[in-house]
């Protein structure tokens, strides 16, 4: 079958399809179905967490290329990818923590800094407690106590310290954490937010473990831990980018990216499926793929799958220092991250200063009725719109609003997501650009 034959149709021509022919009502179905395969498969344990253990990234890669040619992009680079490396730190094998003989569970208990060093063994623990941190001596004096041991500051209930107490004890913290000259093996902290997880492209001087889990603080005495790490200067990495030529002013560009990396695997046993972020994007832009593969637009159509945004929007970076055309020739960029859901609707980062923009498609939505709301914010470089923008493309960062709230954790699986408002937003999406 073709697959043209499955592709949107704009808003604009519902009514007339849904009168002459009927199964055309059938689209935005087939449409989610797509999407589904695209999120379902992306963040399955095959592709761990497509990060940098078990070659993650490299799978899912070629799983967007093969979707790439089946909509027939051109290539803008050789084999859609566009290669660079990256250092980053891994943890390709056991990492397990026991306080006094109790084995914690990852990522509901414990999880490990992405930049600890790897140790193994029986450490006895000197605890510290969040009002001590303001205290310089008796911080001393713990240090020297806990010189070869673990040290563990009990940060519970730190909501309630006074603001410019808490900032101190935070930047406190943080030196006991990575101060190389500091003679601790490393750093327990016990808090009582919810534990998420990040990419880190160093590796310190000791581990640090962050828990929340129920603890007498006065009883504990030692940990027990196995943290392998692996620290790679240069790891292979690829942006991928393909073109739909427009055949009117093909020298003219409409960007649509998002990107497809995620945090991989914490062990050999935790991977973070990451289907909000960013499977959802991907298959949104998956989705415009198959959509202008089959209307041709009078200029051309660039789709971007970046890596490295969770390291650090290094793969965007990247791409506008070594950009395959002129950056001056974009007429607007689009970045989805977390698309996933959109009952309560859509943020657009920079509706605020392309405000011209931001009214055109706030018109388009309120037309056709597609989402419920669209919220403007101002600039902020937490996605990888951010270079772009600095090296001046007008352009929005657009996230979905509502559902689950799970964010760089274990519970942002296929199965957390609603995508009830994906067709609505992909329309949304055509019509802007083809309003252009």
């Amino acid at each position: 079958m073709n697959h043209c034959q499955n592709s949107f149709v704009p808003w604009r021509f519902y009514f007339v399809l849904s009168v002459f022919i009927p199964a055309a009502t059938h689209a935005p179905a087939q449409d989610i179905e797509y999407a589904g395969e695209i999120i379902r498969t992306l963040s399955s344990h095959e592709y761990h967490g497509r990060g940098y253990v078990n070659d993650g990234l490299a799978v899912s890669a070629a799983y967007i290329v093969g979707e790439f040619r089946k909509h027939n992009l051109q290539p803008l680079f050789d084999g859609y990818m566009q290669h660079f490396t990256m250092p980053v730190n891994t943890f390709p094998g056991k990492v397990s923590v026991s306080i006094n003989n109790r084995p914690l569970e990852p990522v509901s208990e414990f999880i490990v800094d992405p930049a600890s060093k790897g140790l193994s063994g029986t450490f006895p623990v000197i605890t510290i407690d969040k009002n001590e941190l303001l205290q310089p001596k008796l911080i001393n004096r713990k240090l020297r106590m806990a010189s070869k041991k673990f040290l563990l500051i009990n940060f519970r209930n730190a909501s309630g310290m006074d603001e410019k107490d808490r900032d101190l004890a935070l930047d406190i913290i943080r030196i006991l954490k990575y101060d190389p000259g500091l003679k601790i093996a490393g750093v327990l902290e016990l808090t009582d937010e919810k534990l998420s997880w990040n990419v880190s492209t160093v590796c310190a001087t000791r581990p640090v473990v962050r828990i929340n889990a129920e603890l007498d603080t006065d009883e504990i005495n030692h940990v027990k831990l196995e943290v392998e790490n692996q620290f790679i200067d240069h790891y292979p990495v690829c942006n991928l980018a393909g073109l739909i030529r427009g055949k009117l002013i093909p020298d003219s560009f409409f960007i649509f990216a998002a990107h497809y990396d995620h945090l991989g695997q914490m062990g050999s046993e935790t991977y973070f499926p990451g289907a909000n972020d960013n499977a959802s994007g991907v298959a949104v832009i998956l989705n415009l793929a198959d959509y202008f593969s089959c209307h041709i637009p009078d200029y051309s159509i660039i789709l971007i799958a970046f890596t490295a945004e969770e390291a650090g929007l290094l793969g965007s970076k990247f791409f506008v220092e070594n950009p395959p055309i002129d950056l001056k020739r974009i007429k607007f960029m689009i970045n989805i991250d977390l698309a996933g859901n959109g009952e309560k609707g859509i943020t657009i980062v920079n509706g605020s200063v392309f405000k011209e923009q931001y009214e055109k498609i706030r018109q388009i939505n309120e037309s056709c009725n597609c989402l419920p709301d669209i919220k403007s914010r101002g600039e902020a470089c937490n996605s990888d719109h951010c270079y772009f923008y600095r090296a001046g493309v007008p352009d929005f960062f657009i996230y979905t609003m509502g559902g689950t709230q799970a964010y760089h954790d274990l519970n942002d699986d296929f199965n957390s997501l609603t995508l009830s408002r994906f067709t609505e937003l992909v329309k949304v999406l055509i019509e802007f650009s083809d309003s252009f």
